[in-house]
């Protein structure tokens, strides 16, 4: 079983399969209570530490259309994605042992008007999974149906929408 905190990352045992032919078939899974309270805490804390660090990065061209403010990361970030815990749920909806790629790993800020654009991570080899924890979400339309958080996932062909 896939521990985390004492809580099993990817669900019940028995979900397992599921979960893993939902990642094979969309290329994403939301795992919901990923971090304990505690830990999300821990983590929001450093990387509000590192906010007067935080350096725009920009590009708008025909490949890509991205706006975010970007920051490294802090040792308890670090700790949360070298865990055993994670490692073994990756491998766990992969069948793959991963490793952390230290200098492509960061803290991503998106204000209002930021955006990422349709995109591969590259270099592919250095970037064959991505986690994304989500530590702090406020819109300014609260109350709004949309969030204005929308994640598609694309194949090889960003024209093919997963």
């Amino acid at each position: 079983m896939i521990t985390y905190a004492g809580a099993d990352l990817l669900g019940a045992r028995k979900d397992h399969t599921a979960t893993r032919a939902a990642f094979e078939n969309l290329g994403f899974v939301a795992v919901k209570n990923a971090a304990t309270v505690s830990q999300a805490q821990d983590i929001f804390a450093e990387a509000a530490g590192f906010l007067d660090q935080v350096r725009k990065a920009t590009r708008d061209d025909a490949d890509l259309k991205y706006s975010a403010g970007i920051a490294m990361l802090g040792p308890k970030a670090h700790s949360f994605l070298q865990s055993k815990a994670l490692s073994e749920a990756l491998h766990a909806l992969t069948g793959d042992e991963f490793v952390l790629t230290q200098n492509m790993s960061c803290i991503t800020v998106y204000e209002a008007g930021d955006q990422l654009g349709a995109h591969l991570d590259q270099p592919a080899e250095r970037c064959a999974v991505t986690c994304i924890l989500y530590l702090a979400c406020r819109s300014p339309a609260p109350h709004s149906p949309d969030s204005g958080l929308q994640l598609k996932i694309f194949g090889e062909d960003k024209g093919s929408t997963r």
